[in-house]
């Protein structure tokens, strides 16, 4: 009986180049691990840093010429959902309660703004106004709440019942200390639906 035959060793050159596929394809894992990890530690935690830095001085900014402040849409999900900004929003939100008495609320937050941030402020024609201004490393959004004589306020978002927002409860986004409406669900069914609570964050900005 002949007896089976070994298998054939790989030639030299196919050894080589296994081998040297190996290698290229540790080198692209580690290439990619690095690059998250760099994007992980520096990137976003530098993006995170500066929309912190950004709430915390227009917060604090606003409060001292006596403008009620509080904090919407994205910034107001990512305190509600996991206690920081959340990596997929490009900016924070915050609202103004436009009194009766604000005459100068327009110079007031472009004062704020230009103390926080030397980016150019810009501002929406419509009313209730919107102020966004930005910078190399953050956005901030500021959002005109204006009361109504039928006991609601209107935003650029919409009308909503005033007792949802009033009395403003405070809260907490990446360690800054702000004020959150008194019925946090309801403006965030309002702005990504009843699936706020359970979506992934990246659904609910792409």
């Amino acid at each position: 009986m002949k007896k089976p035959s070994k298998p054939a060793a790989p030639a030299p050159c196919s050894a080589v180049a296994l081998a040297f596929t190996r290698l290229l394809l540790v080198g692209v894992v580690a290439a990619v691990s690095g690059v998250t990890w760099w994007y992980g530690s520096t990137v976003l935690f530098d993006r995170k840093s500066a929309l912190r830095d950004a709430l915390s001085c227009a917060s604090s900014g606003l409060a001292s010429h006596g403008v009620t402040t509080w904090i919407v849409n994205g910034t107001l999900l990512g305190a509600q959902r996991t206690g920081t900004f959340v990596m997929y929003d490009v900016d924070v939100d915050l609202a103004v309660l436009h009194e009766d008495g604000d005459r100068n609320l327009d110079e007031i937050v472009k004062d704020v703004a230009l103390k926080c941030s030397a980016g150019k402020v810009e501002v929406t024609t419509s009313y209730p106004r919107q102020w966004k201004y930005c910078n190399l490393r953050s956005c901030l959004a500021i959002h005109e709440y204006v009361r109504s004589t039928n006991g609601r306020v209107r935003s650029i978002d919409g009308t909503t019942d005033a007792n949802y927002l009033f009395p403003l409860q405070p809260c907490e986004v990446s360690g800054v200390k702000v004020n959150c409406p008194l019925d946090p669900s309801h403006f965030l069914r309002e702005a990504f639906g009843h699936i706020w609570t359970t979506a992934p964050l990246a659904h609910l900005f792409w």
